[in-house]
């Protein structure tokens, strides 16, 4: 109805929002924080400290969550945002984007320093796409918009 349910002034410091694939959790990405709340929910129903995050994303099932922060991609929980004591992937230089496959096997890292797309599965199976800003005639290019939907 573009009614306002709900506001706060108590997270001044977001920088993202996602939600979970059914739509039942919404996490917010601060500067120090994860925040995680079920839809409809003025509190929180988790959080956990970590700074440095620069992207978030649910897997497909919605019991996972990717998170890239400090050249590192960590696997959380996603009721609960707990895990992620050792990083799945780190590497030198500024991550910008994480994405998962539509079946939820392959998680797609954005590495602009790279210049690369990285591809991982939880085993720890790696495979890389370089060059990428000269194959798209000299700008990085962003990963939204290439993933098809789900039937």
């Amino acid at each position: 109805a573009g009614a306002l349910r709900w506001s706060s002034a108590a997270f001044p410091e977001a920088r993202r929002v996602v939600w979970s694939p059914d739509g039942s959790r919404l996490l917010l990405v601060t500067s120090r924080r994860l925040v995680l709340f079920a839809a409809g929910r003025a509190q929180p129903v988790a959080v956990r400290p970590l700074a440095g995050v620069v992207d978030a994303a649910f897997a497909p099932g919605g019991r996972r969550l990717a998170v890239l922060r400090d050249r590192q991609l960590l696997l959380l929980d996603a009721a609960t945002l707990r895990g992620g004591e050792r990083p799945l992937f780190a590497g030198a230089g500024r991550f910008d984007q994480v994405a998962w496959s539509p079946g939820g096997r392959w998680l797609l890292v954005s590495w602009p320093d790279a210049d690369q797309w990285v591809f991982l599965r939880a085993n720890g199976e790696l495979a890389a796409v370089s060059n990428l800003a000269a194959q798209f005639e000299g700008s990085f290019p962003a990963l939204a918009g290439w993933c098809c939907p789900r039937p």
